[in-house]
């Protein structure tokens, strides 16, 4: 393969990259959102602990997912430069 024809592929799979990235982000950032919604709710009321727990976990998982497509964000960045 040449290097142009390389260089061509290189930019076929950021782009690709690229656009997962935008395809998990926002309903991340959503299951995030409506996630700490429910806490602020579930705190308010009297349920129990393990309701609270749940939640929490949500916000937690949906931050950790929401890391790892930001490094895909970086890894579509690099040696763009």
């Amino acid at each position: 393969m040449s290097t142009s024809g390389r260089s061509d592929e290189i930019d076929g799979l950021r782009r690709e990259i690229r656009r997962i990235y935008h395809d998990i982000k926002n309903p991340v950032a959503i299951i995030a959102g409506n996630a700490e919604l429910m806490r602020e709710i579930v705190k308010g009321m009297d349920v129990g602990e393990e309701i609270l727990l749940s939640v929490n976990d949500i916000i937690e998982a949906s931050g950790l997912l929401s890391d790892r497509v930001d490094q895909l964000k970086e890894i579509s960045r690099s040696g763009t430069d």
